[in-house]
């Protein structure tokens, strides 16, 4: 009888792990409902793709020396004013719609207030500024003074509702979290963690730096999680589900092994993994993402989510565009559902002179950029272009 007892006990407590396991699993696998891309039957031709994107308007930053936008990291645009933060100069600046320089938020430096190496920022519902630099994180009023810090290393961060924001850490034994996302309010206080960190092992969350990312959408909050293939939207009631799947080629790496991290280096250094790479920026008619191929190079892919089809034309490969068309960090996305993209002018203006084939397929395709880099070899500011896609 004792026998028999122990032998029901222990199916009973196996069948049960087994549903739990499942259960915790069925989250975060791909559902009939995960829309996929398939990388394969992406659409080549360039003439198809430029009738989907419209550029709406270009807004040259002006500025000099001390307010030179270098390597811009986000680009907000919010209540007439167009913020972006700057990772070289550590700088977040602040413009208008004519592109003149406005103000700033900190500064650069080490002391409270100011910033050292600008990740990532965010503006709250009532006009505050969370910023992340190498420090930390630092909380602004919406006069942009400096209210507190909090000594924790997130790499990326997105508002919340509420005046609430999340944070992403990357899947690195650096983290010091246990979970890839963290939702505070502005005390610092930890409101929710979000898709776990599994137990540290010999090839899990072993010290890899920059994968994955967070992004706001019109729905709440798009995630990838470390090398996933999976892009899972986060709704602004905490509820979360697995939206996109990258799939169309064997050499993706499994989201199974999305935090195999140890082999997935040794499979990109080999040049054979294929993984999404951070920045990706979605609207209500547009994913636009960008995926590290088999040449180890970066490739930009547009989705229309209304007709349902996914465009990497042969255009996006020549490489005067790849300042344009590959989602740098500093793309952004605003309001009126336009994509915000950082060009340097007086580069391509550059490039202009020494290549006059250059000439003519920007003076076929992009008309607007062809005029606006013409003369421009000062030293200068981005433009912002703004562009809608899939309309």
């Amino acid at each position: 009888m004792k026998v028999l007892s122990f032998l029901i006990t222990t199916c009973f407590l196996f069948f049960t792990n087994i549903y739990t396991e499942n259960s915790a699993e069925n989250p975060y696998a791909p559902n009939e409902n995960t829309i996929k891309l398939d990388i394969s039957k992406a659409i080549t031709e360039t003439e198809p793709f430029l009738s989907k994107l419209k550029i709406t308007k270009v807004v040259k930053l002006k500025g000099d020396v001390d307010t030179y936008i270098s390597s811009s990291r986000k680009i907000i645009d919010r209540d007439n004013k167009i913020y972006i933060c700057d990772y070289e100069e550590s700088n977040l600046s602040i413009f208008d719609y004519e592109g003149n320089y406005v103000s700033k938020v900190g500064g650069k430096g080490r002391g409270p207030g100011e910033f050292d190496r600008i990740f990532d920022f965010t503006i709250l519902d009532d006009g505050r500024f969370v910023v992340i630099d190498r420090k930390g994180l630092m909380l602004f009023d919406k006069n942009k003074q400096h209210v507190s810090s909090k000594y924790h290393n997130p790499s990326l961060i997105c508002q919340w509702p509420d005046n609430k924001f999340v944070v992403f850490f990357d899947a690195t034994k650096y983290a010091r979290s246990s979970s890839n996302l963290i939702i505070y309010d502005t005390n610092y206080k930890v409101i929710d963690e979000l898709f776990p960190y599994p137990e540290e092992t010999k090839t899990n969350t072993a010290g890899f730096f920059g994968l994955g990312g967070i992004v706001n959408t019109p729905s709440g909050i798009l995630l990838n999680e470390a090398s996933s293939p999976i892009f899972y939207e986060i709704h602004k009631d905490g509820n979360s589900y697995p939206k996109y799947e990258i799939t169309g080629n064997s050499k993706i790496w499994p989201h199974e092994d999305r935090y195999k991290l140890k082999a997935f280096a040794k499979e990109t250094n080999d040049g054979i993994a294929i993984y999404p790479a951070y920045p990706f920026r979605e609207n209500n008619n547009a994913f636009v993402f960008s995926l590290v191929l088999e040449d180890k190079k970066m490739h930009t892919f547009f989705y229309d989510k209304i007709e349902n089809k996914l465009y990497q034309p042969d255009l996006l490969n020549e490489p005067y565009l790849y300042a344009f068309f590959r989602t740098v960090f500093g793309f952004g996305v605003n309001q009126k559902n336009e994509f915000i993209i950082p060009v340097y002018m007086n580069k391509l203006y550059r490039k202009l002179n020494k290549d006059e084939t250059l000439k003519t397929d920007m003076a076929k395709y992009f008309p607007e950029l062809l005029t606006l880099a013409e003369g421009t070899d000062e030293y200068s500011n981005p433009a912002l272009v703004y562009f809608t896609f899939g309309e």
